[in-house]
């Protein structure tokens, strides 16, 4: 008797000793095969970018039709869309999608990052990758609130792609092989539909490997050593942010295409960031306390934006337009977020002593 094994790419092949087996991948093998089956599915509608679309046959018969009932099968953006409400949930366990809609020119940051992410931009719309290397992979670094993850939000939406962030409390497991089949379905998730795969605090998953002395730092070796053969075959875009990259196993690095370190912002740059923050209700404060704070108060852009908002609330709760008070409370609770040395009183108080130049 013959047994025939129907299997995607990934899939195990069944075991039938007793039979002659015969086994077939259903999924495209290759570019060429990949863009064969969107073109059988759409019917010569509109052509697919196989760096966007990775899909067996049939869910690419499967989003033509739904695409084709709903008159969107010529809209390669929306067409995507479908491909990713299509998808099993469970496949999408422990990631987060977001449709980034903020572009790199609405980063702060300097100009050699910023030419960085530049390059790493281009580098992911080349048509073709060198040698047998294949996607793109980004390492962004700094402290907390320098803007890595608004930078892989901002490379995603430049890309027109989704940004599937991986929940690592939800990926990494304490069972045996299931960080790896969370990691694995991440990764076909993400590429199935050309998503930016974004990894945060990525050092607790891509730490130093050690020397085995229990059972567990073998296996914690294991995880390390399958994401790296994941991450250099998959060929796709991934991001992967750290603010301890020392921690992070040397391995690694020779795998990502760019390495970039974000500064904390300058006073020209925190400056930007509490004018975007602040919005058209900064028109209402007194010529110069924006200059002035952004160069008396050295704080990261997410910690600006966190002021920034609280400023709001505070203005928003009295029911009255933004004043410099809100914006000083606001640095003052910041500051004891961070366990600053000078109390939130004391704060306002040196603070409007030295805002006098803009008070009068």
């Amino acid at each position: 008797a013959l047994a025939v094994a129907l299997l995607d790419r990934d899939g195990e092949v069944p075991r039938a000793p007793s039979r002659a087996s015969h086994v077939v991948i259903c999924d495209p093998l290759d570019d060429a095969e990949q863009t064969w089956v969107w073109r059988r599915a759409l019917g010569g509608e509109v052509e697919i970018s196989v760096d966007e679309l990775r899909v067996g046959m049939g869910m690419a018969h499967e989003s033509a039709s739904i695409a084709r009932a709903r008159g969107i099968a010529g809209d390669p953006g929306r067409l995507r869309q479908v491909v990713e409400q299509l998808l099993s949930p469970a496949s999408r366990r422990g990631i987060e999608v977001e449709h980034p809609t903020q572009d790199l020119a609405s980063v702060v940051l300097p100009e050699a990052p910023r030419r960085g992410l530049t390059h790493a931009l281009t580098l992911a719309r080349m048509p073709e990758a060198f040698g047998e290397r294949r996607g793109v992979k980004i390492l962004l670094s700094g402290a907390p609130g320098t803007g890595k993850t608004l930078s892989a939000r901002a490379l995603a939406a430049e890309l027109g792609r989704s940004l599937y962030r991986v929940d690592l409390a939800t990926v990494v497991s304490k069972w045996l092989g299931e960080t790896e089949k969370n990691l694995r379905h991440a990764f076909l998730a993400a590429r199935a539909v050309g998503a930016v795969l974004l990894f945060d605090e990525g050092e607790a998953l891509m730490g130093q490997r050690g020397d085995v002395a229990r059972g567990s730092d073998r296996y914690a070796n294991l995880e390390v050593a399958y994401l790296l053969q994941a991450l250099e075959a998959h060929d796709g875009v991934v991001v992967v942010t750290t603010n301890a990259r020392g921690k992070m196993d040397g391995a690694f690095m020779r795998r990502f295409d760019v390495v970039l370190e974000l500064p904390r912002p300058d006073a020209t740059g925190r400056e930007a960031l509490w004018r975007r923050e602040l919005g058209q209700a900064a028109d209402c404060l007194a010529e110069g306390f924006i200059s002035d704070v952004a160069h008396r108060v050295e704080l990261t852009g997410g910690h600006i934006a966190a002021a920034a908002r609280l400023a709001h609330a505070a203005a928003h709760a009295d029911s009255r337009s933004l004043a410099e008070e809100d914006v000083l409370e606001a640095i003052a609770f910041e500051h004891d977020k961070l366990g600053g040395s000078m109390s939130a009183a004391r704060f306002r108080e040196e603070a409007g002593k030295a805002g006098a130049k803009w008070r009068n």
